[in-house]
């Protein structure tokens, strides 16, 4: 019943179902991030300490007017949590019973990031030697299912999920006054470039299932379900501020002050952006089971998705900037008072531009609210028919063939700034694509199994992907490429076929251990990569990089009982997982000229590895698990690691985007005390490893000024920091 959508692989969710006598359960945690503690902490203004915004009702144009850009004061930096949960099962008659299982929980995280961060495509842009962001993150989730058995063979069940996740970010980029913008106009050194970033992401999720299973006669079953889900992903009233001269607020000299920076308008500027999904999903299974080494699955499932965006932006149009020093960088709310907008002409101190005028109404760009700066809407529609027999056709071989034929449409329609004069602003995908799979299971023996599977899959385009639409951040921008999807005359590949291989052999020693060895394979046509341009913006584009990459591997698993107990369960048990992927890809020129709305190249380069693939990942862990009367303790180390991997291709003769490997450890000890307490210590991100981003082979010397200290054997470090450990110790009850 998966969707043909596999290359990123799918997650089923089956929500808890309670059964047993009812019981409560309530736990509560503290913590803190080593980085955080100790920090003047801020946050930005208008949001709540659990991760909500209340302003989501009011005009963009209105909020500036009457809110101000500065962050605020934060609570101490301490990092909390708390869940409650509880069941009950009512029992109707012999067969029938009727279960309620309900759960809220709340966490948050403090975390203190201090490092580097550059824009260098093929030169440096701007440079900021010492960003400090205060990073704070909130997990709201509740959930409620009820469900009721008829009788043995028919039950229904209702399961509602919420979830808001939520991430505020307060940067200050280049607080040590030695930032650096290749625009600036200062002449005052290297010019004390400076940027102020206030953001506040916010993510709420509403999933409601209705689910049906079934038992007739003569070996019948029917599964269905339907869904309707509802996706709101906002960032409201990011503030973006600019100075130049910095260090001249570092000086204690009142004679000497900053001053703004305003290459264009929006490099002061206010950002609002909303996107909100609506997906209505369903399936029906039919099973039938023909006799004991027949059984056969046949069914529909399908989905119907629509996604909405918006943004706004309005930027501050200084009048005078020299006349306007900044006395205190801790203090622009009363700069950017509404009192000092320059209405009537001549009588304030800045205006708020835009790009576009309201809807009908052609009466400047200035001083006005505007419909919106862009816009898209994108539209995904799959239905599926499928079929699969399971086949034991003896003790030893099982086979599981499969067929699939899934009716692909998907489109986008976009208004954006800036559009390419012969893009029309709409694609429009079809496709009718079949997919047939297998899978085969030989038993070796009693405690081994051979397996070897082929499927054929399909990867299709996310919105983000396919909309014309350019997110800008302070280093990076990053933009979506209508043209995967189609080129505007309709021809040109819509999805990438995707061929999937892979042979396992598994051993079962002893109960709960295992040792594993497989070998897999892709093939992949058309596939998509993010690309950096070679151009002034430095834009990352979504191109179909090439006609095919190839994917070979192997991984190793190993769960191993080193101690066990009387009763023959693991108290000392380790295991761990290890793959190698070895990728390549051909890469291949896209020229504007053969009709594509956005075009690159590689220069002399023919093959590269696939974004976002890691050649090597690392998993392990370590569990003690001893018993003392009725002390249960459980301790819990866990490694994971993954290797180098391209974050974005570098256009022309630009080196790659690189996100350095990254090294994890946590540890986690549980202590149970009888049948009701539970008191848990965490320590997590034990080796606290560099965060880095890093652009390779640059050809720029280890010397040179505009980039000493960032660069490596010609490799320039583009954003680097450290998360810090997470320390945390949770106490929980059960009633």
């Amino acid at each position: 019943m998966f969707y043909g959508d596999f290359s990123a692989g799918n997650v089923n969710i089956d929500s808890k179902e309670y059964t047993g006598d009812g019981y409560l359960e309530v736990s509560l945690g503290s913590g803190f991030n080593t980085n955080a503690a100790g920090t003047d902490f801020v946050t930005s203004e208008g949001t709540s300490f659990f991760g909500f915004y209340n302003r989501y009702d009011n005009d963009p144009f209105a909020i500036i007017l009457s809110h101000g850009v500065d962050p605020e004061a934060a609570s101490d930096p301490t990092n909390i949590s708390g869940t409650i949960e509880g069941g009950y099962s009512l029992t109707l008659n012999e067969n029938s019973r009727l279960s309620f299982f309900g759960m809220a929980s709340f966490s948050n995280g403090y975390e203190f990031l201090e490092g580097p961060a550059l824009d260098f495509t093929n030169d440096i842009k701007v440079r900021f030697p010492l960003v400090n962001e205060y990073s704070y993150g909130t997990t709201t989730t509740a959930m409620g299912n009820v469900s009721y058995r008829i009788n043995k063979d028919h039950k229904v069940k209702f399961t509602s999920l919420f979830v808001n996740s939520a991430r505020d970010a307060v940067g200050y980029y280049g607080i040590g006054g030695n930032g650096f913008n290749r625009d600036g106009f200062s002449n005052n050194g290297d010019g004390g470039y400076f940027q102020l970033n206030v953001q506040f992401n916010q993510d709420m999720i509403f999933v409601n299932q209705l689910n049906g299973t079934h038992l007739f006669e003569d070996d019948w079953g029917l599964d269905w379900g339907i869904g309707f889900n509802k996706v709101f992903s906002d960032e409201p009233d990011r503030k973006r501020i600019s100075l130049e001269d910095y260090q001249f607020a570092l000086d204690n000299d009142p004679n000497t002050n900053p001053i703004f920076y305003d290459n264009i308008a929006f490099d002061n500027q206010r950002f609002f952006q909303s996107i909100e999904d609506d997906e209505l999903s369903s399936f029906i299974n039919l099973s039938k089971k023909v006799s004991e080494k027949v059984a056969l699955n046949f069914g529909y499932n399908g989905r119907r998705k629509e996604r909405r965006f918006n943004n706004w932006r309005y930027g501050y149009q200084i009048a005078d900037k020299n006349a306007n020093p900044i006395t205190d960088v801790n203090n622009f709310d009363d700069f950017f008072d509404v009192s000092n907008i320059n209405i009537p002409s001549g009588t304030g101190l800045w205006d708020l531009f835009i790009v576009r005028n309201p809807q009908g109404v052609n009466i400047g760009l200035q001083n006005r609210p505007q419909l919106y700066e862009n816009t898209y809407k994108g539209n995904l529609d799959i239905h599926a028919v499928y079929a699969t027999a399971e086949l034991n056709l003896s003790d030893k071989w099982l086979l599981i063939p499969g067929f699939r034929v899934e009716s692909y449409k998907q489109g986008i329609v976009y208004d954006v700034i800036n559009p390419v004069p012969t893009d029309p602003g709409v694609r429009n995908a079809y496709e009718n694509i079949y997919l047939p799979s297998l899978n085969v299971r030989y038993a070796l023996n009693e405690d081994s199994n051979l397996r070897f599977s082929f499927s054929k899959t399909a990867s299709f385009p996310e919105f983000k992907e396919s909309a014309n639409f350019v997110y800008e951040g302070v280093v990076q921008r990053v933009g979506g490429n209508p043209d995967l999807l189609g080129k505007p005359d309709g021809t040109g590949p819509i999805f990438s076929e995707i061929f999937n291989y892979d042979l396992k052999y598994e051993w079962f020693p002893n109960r709960g251990e295992l040792i594993s060895l497989a070998a897999f394979a892709k093939t992949i046509n058309d596939p998509v990569n993010r690309v950096v341009a070679t151009d002034a913006t430095g834009n990352q584009r979504y191109f179909r990089t090439g006609e095919q990459a190839t994917v070979y591997g192997v991984e190793v698993e190993l769960r191993k009982n080193i101690i066990n107990d009387t009763n023959d369960n693991a108290v000392l048990s380790f295991g761990a997982n290890a793959a190698y992927t070895y990728t390549e890809q051909d890469l291949k020129t896209v020229s504007t000229s053969d009709g594509f709305t956005f075009g690159t190249s590689f220069a002399d380069r023919t093959t590269e590895e696939l974004e976002g693939a890691s050649p090597f990942i690392i998993n392990a862990d370590i569990n003690f698990s001893p018993e003392f009367g009725n002390y249960k303790p459980s301790a819990s180390l866990a490694y994971s690691y993954f290797s180098d991997r391209i974050y974005a291709i570098g256009s022309g003769n630009l080196g790659n985007m690189v996100e350095k490997g990254v090294p994890t450890l946590n540890f986690v000890w549980t202590n149970t005390f009888g049948e009701h307490f539970e008191a848990n210590l965490s320590a997590q991100n034990l080796l606290d490893p560099d965060i880095s981003l890093i652009r390779e082979n640059t050809g720029v010397e280890d010397n040179n000024p505009l980039v000493q200290g960032f660069v490596k054997d010609g490799n320039v470090t583009l954003r680097e920091f450290k998360r810090g450990m997470n320390i945390g110790l949770t106490l929980k009850y059960k009633f």
